[in-house]
């Protein structure tokens, strides 16, 4: 799966209305569940043409293993995990959509964060990794 998914119905309820991302394992894109009527982010592991059978099959696993983890772990810091579905034999993870820019988004238009903000971030983010998985 790969190109432009805009208007793409995922997983038989999730219809892409653009692209939030794109990381080494997949991208992330904005949708509207058409059960729920709610904005959700999917994350779709990307197609790789190249990968072997056994490759894909250690992708799909990993990202299975990631949203299982996500979802076990209730805390403001870190996304929801609503669902797994499937789409052309490719994984897909169904979280909570949250609006607002990245941390890269932040720097590249403002530039060098100061330090007393840096340690905001950095304690924020170390407090979410410290979340008990059990909720």
């Amino acid at each position: 799966m790969g190109g432009d998914l805009s208007g793409r119905l995922l997983g038989g309820r999730y219809r892409v209305t653009g692209r939030l991302g794109r990381g080494g394992m997949g991208v992330v894109c904005r949708t509207v569940d058409a059960v729920l009527g709610r904005e959700v982010a999917v994350k779709v592991l990307r197609a790789h043409t190249d990968a072997s059978s056994a490759e894909l099959a250690d992708l799909r696993t990993r990202m299975q293993r990631e949203a299982r983890a996500a979802a076990r772990i209730r805390h403001p810091g870190v996304i929801t995990v609503h669902d797994v579905a499937e789409e052309d034999g490719l994984p897909l993870i169904v979280m909570e959509l949250i609006d607002g820019p990245s941390l890269d988004d932040v720097i590249d238009e403002r530039g060098t964060i100061d330090p007393p903000e840096a340690a905001g971030i950095g304690a924020e983010v170390a407090y979410a990794l410290g979340a008990d998985p059990r909720g």
